[in-house]
């Protein structure tokens, strides 16, 4: 019979010495069958014996607690008899010896810069018992009755042992050179560290402070660059409209440099180079000395005479330039087994040149499951829908000996398919590698299980009593097993008597069922068994058992805390009627997806295949007066295999990770803490390009399963709005207080035709002299905006191009707040009613705030999505960094830059020109100028988990210009209008906005009863509680010339991609990844403000 000891461990120290309070989950003891003593060879033999002086004088004390509940060990402080002098002591964790149920502490000691490991006994009083402990019986023998065995490519000569992979318990590099000595010069290269050693990047330049003028544009650009058959010369050709006098400068001057770089920003290189006349109309220069291992490069400047001009973002000063002069082959590939992981080990032909060349780089192993994909592929298999086709492996060039394949399938047949070579951080493709005569070695798999570790059963019940009315199983530590059992016996009516273990397995049962009959409506599985009738009978009254799902809201999302645990946060307060249900009859049932298998690639929370489903039944009562519960029982149910294949995924899990569940202040908090360095991602992208074991972390689904005769109004605050929208006025602001972000960044640039733009941040907010801000819409508004109109009387048709710029009218609208009893008499308020006097503007007063600027202002493009699917040199890619053909995304970003309006009206109140204006033209300068107080934009966290039907808190600031069919629709007056959105219906995919736009980002629309939302508020940005970028207005519905729906595209879904995250430098043509690309290619004009 297993023992466990409960108890509060405490360490004295003489000199008291507080370190801290530390936990310690009894579940993660580790076993151990003879007492051990650990120390490093790098110890000094003085500082060892000093160590083992400090040692000798430790004493480590404990209690027994007689409490049945009691799971961890907690050490308060330590007490060291003697002098701890510099000594630190950290403790590592507690061991049990197997047999005799004795506690060890393992800890270590630090002294300068050594350090030792011990391991004491603890010491038991005498007098105290120990206790007995129940665990959990959760080998699941009867999982769900289905009429086939989905277990798809799992061939069953594979299922009992590996194919061509070798088991070994020592892949150590030693041994792996010794094993292939034909590869000895990689061996040899990758085991010197001077071959990768890199200077700090020093970035050249040809500025200097009197010519680093950021508003400053060139009168010339570059129609083409090309190089010569030897590949050893570029020849550079002017566009036709380039002034022709500049040209002959350029090309005539005495001196000619022009700053090359590497288009790349995370693989930084630059370098000055001299350019020469060609052909009386072209410049042309040397590659000799560029660097073989990249192939992408951009002019950034260049300098003629004392001359020096920024070229610009324009992508025809960008060139290929690649100098591979032969493939890689693939020698030698091996598949091993070691401690429960799988291992590749890869080989090529490297020879003195080609080791330089690729030292680092990214390999790309791309991994297919094996031919039987193809035909379940044709056949619609579900599981070809659902699980992806291929796994990627990212290799880095010194681990190619002996690299991890993680997130395999567990019984899966693989093969190797190709192997591409990537940039090292960005993935850019740069060049491929042979392999077909290799053989089929190539092909292998994995049948893996795993040792179990035993949960304690909280709820164990030594109650006898039963009921004497209706004929029940006499037990009341029925397990979810037991009732898998009962369930497959076809009984009708089971009654259950009544116990808190019962009811969590009654929970737990009920939630399983509906798991695998959803699955079973997806085609997983064909149920051929109805539901066991379960009813629990207490006191001799049958229970009648409800639930309640509560709906989906932002506290349900999973956020890092301090200590780098994912864990989420609801507020039990917030709940409605909860008090009507006698807490003992209260289970709250939490259920989220944690995956270590690779994740479908979808954009699409409502389209992602949800295979895994971890679930916590947790009572109130329990949870409530216990407070925390260290290591929670979970359910694992999984959506493809069968019952071994899920039962081993299962100790997976528990070897991985405990619950920590807590009831603190009306809040319950559940934490994952990953034991084993096993790292946690809720994005996509970060888990399926893990070079390490992970898991796929979803959103959670909160339940309520309660006892009681009747059924109880449960929801939550949020629910009990059931409008789409609330508009939001001055009297009633204070409810709404994140409307404030959306009102401070939100702008129209031009009175007469335009959307709506929403500042992103200020492009330098480190130089107080630079007043360049970028500014976000839709690219649909990029060309209709009349500020742009007027831009293009100039005849620069192509200004809607990457870093086109010019100088356009700016005449802006600005937000204007107003008490809603002003809507009585003029539902249209706030308005302005366009009038042009004498071809100028003028404002009627007291009906909107605008300001007819008298200065043109330089506005430049930056990007625009819609192109950007087409550019061949630097295509649009995903948060994986592959290429994505439907990424015509009416998204575009700009720069404007309001330097004349800050020298005119920046001192306020100090200047005369600012006083000189009227009340409502001055609130427009307040508005432009707390510009420069605003931090860069964010993405949402909430944009991965768009579903359909979902209570939200949005909001909007919007310029509306058309009729539409809401009520304080104001016709073809621009207006202003403010709402928080509530909630929304449908959300879809892929389909085609205003203008023909194509991208595969989520789309919903509400309709205009509830909101006031038409042309002119295209570009609107909707925003979450914390104020972060939820999507944008792009498109609408129409009926009978009025605008009857609005339309929002929602940024980056789960694998798009077009925001972006500053960490993912895969994504390398985002948004933040371009900033930063700006900022690398020229300093001068940009800085990088997603750091």
């Amino acid at each position: 019979m297993q023992k466990k000891i409960l108890k509060n461990l405490s360490i004295g120290i003489a000199s008291t010495i507080i370190l801290g309070s530390i936990t310690i989950s009894l579940s993660n003891c580790s076993h151990s069958n003879k007492q051990k003593t650990f120390s490093s060879s790098t110890i000094t033999n003085q500082d060892t014996k000093n160590l083992d002086i400090v040692a000798k004088n430790i004493k480590f004390k404990y209690d027994i607690f007689e409490n049945e509940d009691e799971q961890t060990i907690k050490i308060n402080k330590i007490k060291i008899v003697g002098d701890l002098g510099e000594t630190k002591i950290i403790i590592k964790k507690v061991i049990i010896e197997q047999k005799s149920n004795i506690f060890l502490v393992q800890y270590q000691l630090s002294l300068h810069n050594q350090t030792k490991e011990y391991t004491q006994k603890l010491e038991i009083n005498k007098k105290q018992s120990v206790i007995e402990t129940k665990y959990i019986n959760d080998q699941l023998n009867s999982k769900y009755q289905a009429n086939n065995d989905y277990r798809p490519f799992a061939l069953k000569e594979l299922l009992t042992s590996p194919q061509n992979i070798k088991k070994t318990s020592n892949l150590s590099l030693i041994t792996m050179q010794k094993n292939n000595q034909e590869f000895n010069n990689y061996f040899s290269f990758i085991q010197n560290e001077h071959n990768f050693k890199q200077s700090p990047f020093n970035q050249v330049t040809l500025l200097t402070k009197q010519n680093q003028l950021t508003d400053h544009s060139t009168n010339f650009k570059f129609e083409k660059i090309e190089i010569d058959k030897e590949n050893q010369i570029a020849t550079v050709s002017f566009s036709h409209d380039s002034d022709s006098q500049t040209i002959q400068k350029i090309l005539n001057a005495t001196n000619k440099l022009l700053l090359i770089k590497n288009f790349d920003w995370t693989n930084p290189f630059s370098k000055i180079i001299s350019y020469e006349k060609f052909n009386n109309n072209q410049l042309r220069f040397s590659l000799k000395d560029f660097p073989k291992s990249l192939t992408k490069f951009i002019i950034t400047h260049i300098q003629y005479d004392d001359v020096v001009e920024s070229l610009g973002r324009d992508l025809k000063n960008l060139f290929l330039y690649n100098q591979i002069e032969e493939e890689l082959k693939l020698k030698k590939l091996n598949f091993y087994l070691q401690e429960n992981e799988v291992y590749g080990s890869a080989f090529f032909d490297f020879n003195e040149q080609t080791l330089e060349l690729y030292k680092n780089k990214i390999f790309l192993f791309e991994f297919t499951l094996d031919e039987n994909y193809s035909e379940a592929r044709k056949n619609q298999s579900l599981i070809a829908k659902y699980t992806p086709p291929i796994q990627y492996v990212r290799v880095p060039f010194k681990s190619l000996w002996k690299f991890k394949i993680p997130h395999l399938y567990n019984g899966y047949l693989y093969k190797l398919n190709k192997i591409s070579i990537r940039d090292n951080n960005s993935l850019a493709p740069f060049a491929f590698v042979k392999i077909k005569e290799l053989n089929t070695s190539t092909f292998f798999a994995k049948n893996i299980t795993y040792n179990d570790r035993k949960i304690i059963d909280l709820y164990y019940n030594n109650d006898q009593l039963f009921s004497t009315k209706y004929q029940t199983l006499k037990n009341k530590n029925l397990t979810l097993n037991d009732l898998y059992k009962l369930w497959a016996s076809d009984q009708n009516n089971l009654y259950l008597d009544y116990s808190l273990r019962n009811f969590i397995s009654l929970v737990q049962y009920e939630n399983t069922y509906l798991f695998y009959k959803n699955k079973t409506n997806e085609g997983f599985y064909d149920f051929i068994t109805k539901k066991a009738n379960f009813m629990l009978v207490n006191n001799n009254e049958i229970k009648n058992l409800h639930k309640t799902t509560l709906k989906d809201s932002p506290d349900l999302i999973f956020k890092k805390d301090k200590d780098n645990y994912f864990q989420l946060t609801k507020k039990i307060n917030k709940i409605k009627n909860l008090n009507l249900i006698n807490e003992e009859n209260l289970v709250f049932n939490i259920t989220f997806g944690l995956d270590s298998n690779l994740i479908k690639e979808t954009n699409l929370w409502k389209n992602l295949m949800l295979r895994s489903q971890i679930s916590l039944a947790v009572p109130y009562k329990i949870l409530k007066n216990k407070k925390v519960i260290e290591d929670a029982e979970f359910v694992l149910n999984y959506g493809i295999g069968n019952q071994e294949y899920e039962y081993e995924l299962y100790k997976k899990i528990k070897q991985d990770f405990r619950f920590q569940i807590s009831y603190i202040n009306d809040e319950l908090k559940i934490k994952i803490i990953s034991k084993n360095n096993v790292s946690v991602f809720n994005n996509i992208w970060e888990h399926n390009s893990s070079i390490d074991s992970s898991y796929f972390l979803t959103k959670a689904n909160f339940n309520i399963y309660y006892l009681n005769n009747t059924t109880v109004d449960i929801m939550e605050d949020n629910e009990s709005n059931n409008q789409y929208t609330t508009r939001i006025y001055k009297n009633n602001e204070q409810n709404f207080l994140p409307i404030k972000n959306a009102r401070d960044r939100v702008i129209s640039l031009s009175l007469i035709q335009d959307g709506t733009w929403n500042v992103l941040g200020k492009v330098k907010p480190n130089d107080d002299n630079d007043y360049r801000y970028y500014l976000i819409s839709c690219a649909h508004v990029l060309n209709s905006t009349q500020a742009f109109k007027s831009i293009n009387k100039t005849g620069n048709k192509d200004l809607f191009e990457s870093g086109n710029s010019s100088n356009g009218d700016f005449d802006p609208l600005v937000p204007q707040i107003i008490h809603e009893n002003e809507t009585l008499n003029d539902k249209k308020n706030p308005y302005y009613n366009a009038l042009e006097k004498n071809g100028k503007l003028e404002a009627n007063p007291n009906q909107f705030q605008f300001l007819n600027f008298p200065e043109k202002i330089s506005i430049e493009s930056i990007i625009n999505f819609d192109h950007q699917v087409k550019n061949k040199l630097s295509p649009h890619v995903n948060a994986l960094g592959f290429f994505n053909p439907n990424a015509s995304l009416d998204f575009s970003l700009i720069t404007i830059n309001l330097k004349p309006f800050f020298q005119k009206y920046g001192q306020l109140e100090n200047s005369t020109a600012f006083n000189n204006l009227t009340k409502e033209q001055q609130s427009v300068i307040r508005h432009i100028i707390n510009f420069k107080n605003l931090k860069p934009l964010k993405l949402s966290n909430q944009t991965k988990y768009f579903d359909d039907n979902q209570n939200v808190k949005w909001y909007l600031s919007t310029f509306p210009r058309t009729e539409t069919i809401n009520e304080f629709n104001a016709g073809k007056l621009p207006r202003y209008r403010e709402y928080e959105i509530n909630k929304y219906d449908k959300i879809q995919e892929n389909i085609v906005t205003t203008n023909n736009y194509l991208s595969t980002v989520g789309t919903t629309k509400i309709s205009d009863q509830y909101f006031d939302v038409g042309s002119g508020s295209s570009g609107s940005v909707v925003y979450d509680e914390n104020g972060d970028l939820v999507g944008m207005i792009s498109f609408g519905a129409h009926e009978n010339a009025k605008f009857t729906a609005g339309g929002m595209i929602v940024f980056d879904s789960l694998i798009s991609g077009f925001f972006g995250d500053k960490n993912n430098f895969a994504n390398r043509t985002s948004l933040i990844q371009q900033i930063k690309q700006l900022a690398y290619l020229y300093p001068e004009k940009y800085e990088d403000i997603y750091k």
